[in-house]
């Protein structure tokens, strides 16, 4: 498995390689499993014709959205 540091977000990423960008986060174990339909989400784009970068950069912002606790936990 690659370090978050090595990964390519301008290419198309496999679920691995997205887990691992999230997976340096504090996540719950609910959380993480959810991760899975936004990796589909993020296919859904690419699939669109959407570039991966922002393809990735969408998922991120609404993981953000939706998510706003993980932002409290990185803050304690």
């Amino acid at each position: 498995m690659k370090t978050w540091d090595k990964i390519n977000v301008e290419q198309r990423l496999v679920f691995e390689d997205f887990y691992t960008l999230f997976n340096q986060l504090p996540l719950l174990t609910e959380e993480k499993e959810s991760l899975n339909e936004y990796y589909q989400m993020y296919i859904t784009f690419v699939d669109a014709e959407t570039k991966p970068l922002d393809a990735w950069k969408a998922i991120k912002g609404i993981f953000v959205i939706k998510n706003p606790q993980i932002q409290e936990r990185i803050n304690k």
